[in-house]
């Protein structure tokens, strides 16, 4: 099942956290699951796209599903594209991040 990963980043511990996870329901409503209700609500807002103008609201599941990763792109907190589980690189809810060069050396491969 295809599902979006909000990650926050710790840069300063060396590690990335899994705040929230969304996926959209056989009814076509939006599920988000996180341990904490803070971060539910904060993904649960109206974004705004500085680059296409458009708002992106939890009222269209299926647009703010597939459009948070474009709308969501900070250095601390970020939305992922969606992705199937199988094809997920956040298999646990903390990843230990990479020094960029063995980041970029692991994409060349």
């Amino acid at each position: 099942m295809e599902h979006v990963d909000v990650v926050k980043n710790e840069w300063l511990a060396g590690y990335q956290l899994v705040v929230a996870r969304l996926r959209l329901e056989d009814n076509g409503a939006l599920g988000v699951s996180s341990q904490e209700p803070a971060w539910e609500a904060l993904i649960r807002q109206p974004f705004h796209s500085a680059e296409t103008g458009k708002d992106l609201t939890p009222e269209e599941p299926r647009d703010f599903f597939y459009g948070l990763h474009e709308v969501m792109k900070g250095d601390y907190l970020f939305a992922t594209p969606a992705h199937d589980e199988i094809d997920c690189p956040y298999h646990s809810m903390v990843v230990p991040l990479e020094p960029a060069d063995e980041a970029r050396q692991a994409q060349a491969v």
